[in-house]
C-alpha cells in the first residue's frame, strides 16, 4: 500500500516565501537564470514582489534586456519598479532610455520620489547638462543628491565657473559636493583654490574622505605646502586607519615634492603594499634630488619585487625616473 503524502494546505505560500529568500541571498547570474525558471515553473510570474525582485536583480547585473520583459508581466508597476528601470538605463550605454521610462511613470498613477530624479539626472547628465539643469529645475523638491548630479554635469563639461556658482548656491553640502570642487581644481592646475575648499570643507566640520585629503595633497605637493602636508599626514594618522595605497602614494608624492626625502623613503618602506606609482615616485624623488644611485638600486629592487612577488613592472614614466638617475 502506498504511502500518502502529506502536502501542506499552504504550500503554495511556502514555495512563494522560498523563492523570494533565494532572490533576497543570490549573487551571481547564474543563480537568477535558475531562480526565474522556478519562478515560471511555479507560476508565480503574476506575483509583483517577486517580479520586481527579480527585475531588480537583473539591472544590477546588466541585463537590460531582461528587465525589459519582467516589466511587462507587472501589472501594477509602481515607484520603486520605474525607479529600478531609470536608473538601470542611466548608467547605461542608453541613458535616454530612462528618459522614456519616465514618460512612461508619469502617464500612470506612479508619483515620482526624490530618487527618480536622482536617476533620471544622471541619465540627462550624460546626455548634456543643459538637459538635466531643465530637469533640475522643475523639481518640487531637490535633494542633496540632485544638486550633486548637477555640479558633476558641470565639472564633467569643464564648466568650472558654472560648477562654483551652483556650488555657492548648495543649501546643503555633503562629502561628495565638497570632494566633486577639490579635486577637480587640484587636477587642473587650480591648487590655490584646491586648498582654500579643502579649509572651507575642514571648517564646515565635514569629515575628510580619502578623494579629499589625496586632492588636497597634490595641491600640496604642486604648491610646496609643506606646513599643510604635515598636518594632512597627522590627521591621516589620527582619523584613517587604513589609508588606501593612493592616499600612501599622495603622502609620500608631497613630502618628495617639497625635497622632504627621507620622510617619503620612511612612507615607502612602511607601505604593506606598493603599486607601479609608489615605485615611479620615490625613485624620481631620488633622482631629482642628484641621487642616482639609490633611485637605480631601488629601480633593481622593484624589478626583483615585480618578478618574485608583487608582479609590478616599471612604465615609460618609471624609465624617465631611470634616465633622470642616469643622467
Amino acid at each position: 500500500m502506498l504511502a500518502k503524502v502529506c502536502v501542506p494546505s499552504n504550500w503554495k505560500r511556502v514555495i512563494q516565501e522560498h523563492v523570494f529568500s533565494l532572490l533576497q541571498s543570490c549573487n551571481s547570474e547564474t543563480n537568477i537564470a535558475q531562480i526565474h525558471s522556478q519562478v515560471v515553473l511555479n507560476s508565480l510570474s503574476h506575483k509583483n514582489n517577486i517580479i520586481t525582485k527579480l527585475l531588480s536583480l537583473y539591472i544590477a547585473s546588466g541585463k537590460l534586456q531582461h528587465a525589459q520583459k519582467l516589466l511587462k508581466k507587472i501589472d501594477n508597476t509602481n515607484t520603486t519598479v520605474w525607479n529600478h528601470m531609470i536608473r538601470g538605463y542611466a548608467s547605461s550605454h542608453m541613458p535616454w532610455k530612462s528618459v522614456q521610462y519616465y514618460s512612461q511613470m508619469v502617464s500612470t498613477e506612479s508619483e515620482p520620489d526624490g530618487f527618480t530624479y536622482s536617476f533620471l539626472l544622471s541619465a540627462c547628465v550624460q546626455g548634456g547638462v543643459e538637459k538635466a539643469r531643465h530637469v533640475f529645475d522643475d523639481m518640487t523638491e531637490r535633494s542633496v543628491v540632485s544638486w550633486n548630479s548637477i555640479l558633476a554635469g558641470y565639472v564633467r563639461c569643464c564648466d568650472i565657473d558654472a560648477a562654483r556658482i551652483f556650488f555657492d548656491k548648495m543649501p546643503q553640502k555633503n562629502v561628495v559636493s565638497w570632494t566633486t570642487m577639490i579635486a577637480w581644481c587640484a587636477q587642473n592646475g587650480q591648487s590655490k583654490q584646491a586648498l582654500l575648499l579643502f579649509d572651507q570643507m575642514w571648517r564646515a566640520r565635514v569629515e575628510l574622505d580619502q578623494v579629499a585629503l589625496v586632492a588636497a595633497l597634490s595641491a600640496c605637493a604642486e604648491l610646496g605646502d609643506l606646513k599643510l602636508g604635515r598636518w594632512i599626514h597627522w590627521y591621516v594618522q589620527k582619523r584613517q586607519k587604513q589609508p588606501s595605497v593612493s592616499l600612501n602614494n599622495a603622502l609620500m608624492h608631497m613630502y618628495a615634492s617639497c625635497g622632504i626625502i627621507d620622510e617619503a623613503y620612511q612612507m615607502f618602506t612602511k607601505m604593506s603594499r606598493k603599486t607601479r606609482v609608489s615605485w615611479t615616485i620615490i625613485i624620481m624623488a631620488f633622482a631629482k634630488q642628484g641621487l642616482g644611485k639609490e633611485a637605480l638600486d631601488l629601480f633593481k629592487e622593484m624589478l626583483s619585487d615585480g618578478v618574485e612577488n608583487s608582479g609590478v613592472r616599471p612604465d615609460g614614466t618609471t624609465f624617465i625616473g631611470v634616465l633622470c638617475a642616469c643622467s
